[in-house]
């Protein structure tokens, strides 16, 4: 009778857990919030199915080459499209069941099958694994903040050390092939979702395999499974997403030095560097539990003791045959901590240096990335400290209930309710539902400018992007910005970049107009008041507090320099089709898209190739020219690649089910 009342409280307690945490992500609510921007039905009714090079809201608004995010953007794109305009799903359920439940569903079980394969097949321990892993301070403060992107690469890497540790375990050829192709398509995933998470994953599995045959037959072992874990999976992993990365690497361009220093200087690594080496090694998010941008808290006492159960492990080991699993899971959740704290004492200037000279770690400015390493780590050794102390006492359950109420404690404000973000989700706010229809009802192409930046229910689409007032002038106050409005440079630049409304945004969540990270109604004020005097701009209306000021002199998407009249079609974003009148010599034909060189206008046949005008694309059309073809060169190697793309994914998926079975067969006659 007692062992069935544990085997029911401790499972129900678990589960209350997750329930508590995530239960408002099933409600009919928003969950828009910091980077998990709302998306209004006029908007996703332009979402394409297929994948696109250039994405009209990219750099700030003005467009930009998106090839190295072309499979995010693509599964974002096609699944929203397909659930709304064929299945009539809002997106207030699209953003749950293509993001938040699946990140659930994958985090969940992936932990839960890693720690079943390195440690034992124990239900309520690999339950523990899956709720360290969800429900840490980093975990939550990503979701939490709308880093769904991040999230999910996050939810996938213990999916893909496991499908890597199936490789080492596996028994036959054919099992490694199938735990091969598997780990390659796992992969595949977790870049397709962010492309820093995919390069953490592969550093894990790569210290991981290396610290694995160092406690085996090292070159034994390494002949027996290098093709198989060192060949296949990067093999499929290209197969699978060569529609993006042959153009990417045949433009040899670094989209994040087209993003300008602010993603490539030292400077920005320290300035971000907020996590310490105590917050990193406790798996202590340095915002928790209030996610504010830069307000790194002080050390909680209490989070000390999870690295002190997980490194107690190593006092656990005995004659185990999980030693070299335990010792390679020790030192990799030492080099995340060492990783994430970025540019922070001690040795912050190794971290510089990696960032300088290590290929591709470019990408993490922030550091916190880095965080997975011990998140994953210590969701396996902390299980495995209860497991081994519950079998020589005996008492598992009560190990069990004990840490679970300690690690209830450590995220009592997410138990609480206190979370905010995600974790508060709301109705849209009547103000920026009324704008949206004011603006998506007007046709042609225009830009909206928001100062000081951009609110995650501000309207942004294919032909009305959404521009960041500060970033746009790289102007971050309000006397700055708005003494640079006045200049005459930046009259005809916002002219030029077709920006027909100035939007200061209602703060509703009171990170906009702040003033010592708190909000301030003044700075508010300041900003309305500055446009208001401004004699270039034109008052239209308030919706709440959102105050909207038309630009009259707001010119067209296409443009000329000598006033020819021009009309156009938008086929793709990146294909138009034009017809001009009136076309004087010597005129230029402008398109208010960030320059970009593959740009071609393809007139009688001959193309004529982009040259810069301001910030802009601009072509030199011959007299008497009237219709022109306008196309993004990049975009055919993507076409072309892309169908190759869905069939080898396909087919591996196909092999894969032909060779379980086959093995399966196999073992039964066996």
């Amino acid at each position: 009778m007692i062992r069935k009342i544990k085997d029911f409280i401790v499972p129900s307690f678990l589960v209350l857990l997750f329930v508590v945490i995530f239960f408002k992500w099933f409600l009919p609510l928003s969950l828009s919030t910091g980077d998990w921007t709302y998306k209004y039905p006029q908007a996703i009714s332009q979402f394409f199915i297929q994948p696109y090079a250039w994405d009209t809201a990219f750099q700030n608004g003005l467009g930009g080459n998106t090839i190295f995010l072309l499979a995010l953007n693509t599964y974002f794109s096609a699944t929203t499209a397909f659930l709304f305009n064929t299945l009539h799903v809002p997106w207030i359920w699209i953003e749950k069941i293509v993001w938040y439940w699946p990140f659930l569903i994958i985090a969940i079980s992936g932990t839960f099958l890693l720690f079943r394969k390195l440690i034992a097949n124990n239900l309520l321990l690999a339950s523990i694994a899956s709720l360290i892993f969800t429900t840490n301070t980093y975990a939550l403060m990503i979701t939490g903040g709308g880093q769904l992107g991040v999230g999910m690469g996050y939810a996938m890497t213990p999916v893909v050390l496991w499908g890597f540790v199936g490789i080492l375990n596996a028994n036959s050829r054919k099992e490694k092939l199938i735990w091969s192709i598997a780990s390659g398509l796992f992969l595949s995933l977790q870049l397709l979702f962010d492309l820093r998470l995919a390069y953490v994953g592969i550093v894990l599995v790569g210290i991981f395999y290396f610290l694995s045959l160092l406690y085996d037959n090292f070159f034994l072992r390494l002949r027996e499974t290098f093709f198989y874990y060192c060949v296949i999976p990067p093999m499929v992993l290209v197969l699978v997403h060569l529609f993006w990365l042959m153009p990417y690497v045949s433009l040899g361009q670094n989209p994040l030095t087209n993003l300008g220093e602010a993603f490539t200087d030292v400077g920005i690594v320290q300035f971000l560097s907020f996590a310490s080496f105590e917050n990193t090694i406790s798996l202590l998010h340095p915002n928790w539990p209030d996610n504010i941008f830069g307000k790194a808290y002080f050390m909680r006492p209490e989070f000390l003791l999870i690295p002190i159960i997980a490194f107690a492990s190593l006092l656990l080991l005995g004659k185990t045959q999980k030693k070299g699993t335990i010792v390679a899971l020790v030192l990799i959740g030492l080099f995340g901590a060492f990783l994430a704290k970025g540019a922070s004492a001690p040795f912050g200037d190794v971290y510089i240096w990696l960032f300088q000279k290590i290929p591709g770690f470019i990408m993490f400015r922030d550091s916190t990335k880095w965080y997975v390493l011990t998140a994953v780590c210590y969701s396996i050794l902390i299980p495995y400290v209860l497991y081994v102390i519950g079998l020589k006492t005996k008492k598992t359950h009560i190990l069990i209930i004990l840490f679970m109420l300690f690690w209830a404690f450590t995220i009592r404000q997410s138990v609480m309710g206190e979370l905010k973000g995600t974790f508060s989700p709301r109705d849209e706010p009547r103000e920026y539902i009324e704008l949206a229809s004011f603006i998506s009802k007007q046709p042609g192409f225009f830009r909206t400018l928001w100062y000081p930046s951009l609110h995650q229910f501000s309207y942004s689409s294919v032909t009305h992007p959404a521009v960041p007032g500060g970033d746009f002038l790289s102007v971050y106050t309000n006397s700055g910005f708005l003494k640079k409005m006045q200049e005459n440079g930046v009259r005809t630049l916002l002219d030029d970049a077709s920006i027909k409304y100035v939007i200061v945004p209602s703060d509703t969540e009171g990170k906009i107009f702040t003033e010592d990270r708190k909000y301030s109604n003044s700075k508010y004020n300041v900003a309305v008041e500055g446009f208001m005097k401004n004699p270039d701009l034109k008052f239209i209306k308030k919706y709440g507090r959102i105050a909207v000021f038309e630009n009259p002199e707001y010119k067209d998407h296409f443009w000329t320099l000598g006033g020819a009249k021009v009309s156009y079609l938008l086929n793709s974003p990146t294909s138009y089709s034009l017809n001009l009148s009136g076309l004087k010599p010597g005129d230029a034909l402008v398109f208010s898209e960030s320059f970009d060189p593959g740009w071609t206008a393809t007139v009688n046949g001959d193309k004529i190739y982009s040259q810069k005008y301001s910030r802009f694309n601009s072509f030199k059309i011959p007299e008497g020219t009237n219709d022109i073809e306008m196309y993004y060169e990049p975009q055919n190697l993507v076409s072309v690649l892309f169908p190759i793309s869905i069939t080898a994914v396909v087919g591996m998926i196909f092999v894969l089910v032909w060779l379980i079975r086959g093995d399966k067969k196999s073992r039964g006659k066996k």
